[in-house]
């Protein structure tokens, strides 16, 4: 350890102010330090002799914490990383937060055989039923699924109950899981909602588009890309889907 690093780390060990406390925490948490202040190993010895560079350059480190489109490390990357190997390490591990989340069950038949209407999302990396996350300012679940059906089908509108019906039903499904966006464990609750009727036209292409029943039980879209397995998960399987009738559309 050089001269320099020894210094700092000693006068982190030593001071009593809560901010450097909190930061001994911190790098102890990450077991970057031991708990005298040490350097837990080499690699950790060279990660705070970085730590240091960068501050000597007056740089801050080259991580993107907000732009999830900038090139480089984000930090939903690390996120990703350091809760991936917690959630392995703890099957029980707790939650970093929690998200309450409402989804379509849009439903047709194509060429024969069930579908669903779903889009892919380009940083979960795999195609989603239309919702998602509800935000602090939604009324309500079916507020904010309307509001996402704005955004995801590019409506003039957001729709009201004169074109698209809704239907709640009748179970909250949670579970555990690292957000595919985010990287960090959250604890989801899902409520979903069946398409009853759709009377306005709506955009389809390549990633917006009805994933068929074959594709959903795959895992995969026609073109090899992945689909969520969330309805599987939430309906006890494939039989509670088939059992729900399909929307009436005159729009789309």
């Amino acid at each position: 350890m050089n001269e320099a690093l020894h210094k700092a780390l000693t006068r982190l060990a030593e001071a009593s102010d809560p901010y450097t406390q909190g930061v001994r925490d911190l790098l102890h948490l990450m077991a970057v330090v031991d708990e005298s202040g040490r350097p837990t190993g080499r690699v950790s010895g060279y990660l705070l002799d970085v730590l240091r560079a960068h501050l000597g350059d007056g740089q801050a480190m080259h991580v993107d914490w907000s732009d999830l489109d900038a090139p480089g490390l984000h930090g939903a990357d690390v996120l990703r990383w350091i809760d991936g190997a917690r959630q392995a390490a703890y099957p029980q591990a707790t939650p970093a937060r929690a998200a309450e989340a409402v989804e379509a069950v849009f439903k047709r038949t194509v060429d024969g055989e069930d579908a669903y209407l779903m889009e892919y999302d380009r940083y979960a990396q795999r195609f989603q039923p239309v919702g998602g996350k509800i935000d602090d300012d939604d009324l309500s679940p079916e507020a904010a699924l309307r509001r996402e059906f704005f955004e995801e089908l590019r409506l003039s509108a957001v729709p009201d109950d004169s074109v698209l019906s809704l239907e709640l039903l009748p179970f909250r499904f949670e579970e555990q899981d690292l957000s595919a966006t985010y990287g960090l464990l959250t604890a989801y609750g899902f409520r979903f909602y069946r398409v009853v009727r759709m009377a306005v036209a709506f955009h389809l292409d390549t990633n917006t588009r009805w994933i068929t029943r074959t594709e959903l039980l795959d895992g995969r879209s026609a073109d090899g890309r992945p689909v969520s397995d969330i309805y599987q998960k939430a309906f006890g399987g494939i039989d509670a889907l088939d059992a729900l009738p399909s929307a009436q559309i005159t729009g789309g």
